[in-house]
């Protein structure tokens, strides 16, 4: 079994916020293995984790973007803050146009 970062998971939308978690990070080119409420970050590396309650409020997106955020702090992933996907240039561009910012 791969060794690495566990990030094991508590509070609202467990389940999902494993899944956008562990989607982020493959798309930020990580190898992960998500389990019941954790995350393995591989890293052969490394050994060790962080616990995170899923705030209630949060949605499983955006709690998966908060832990990114953590484990940026402490080195153990690098984010491209400046890449937009082209799912989200196109969700931007259709908020856009709904709000009448654009034609």
């Amino acid at each position: 079994m791969p060794s690495g970062h566990t990030i094991r998971l508590t509070g609202a939308e467990v389940p999902q916020t494993v899944a956008a978690l562990s989607k982020r990070l493959t798309q930020l080119g990580y190898e992960v293995e998500p389990g019941d409420g954790m995350v393995l970050l591989v890293d052969e590396s490394a050994d060790g984790g962080i616990d995170f309650e899923i705030d209630a409020h949060d949605p499983a997106e955006f709690a998966a973007e908060k832990i990114l955020d953590i484990l940026e702090e402490r080195g153990w992933v690098e984010l491209d803050d400046t890449a937009v996907s082209a799912e989200e240039e196109a969700e931007i561009t259709d908020r856009l146009r709904r709000l009448g910012y654009i034609e």
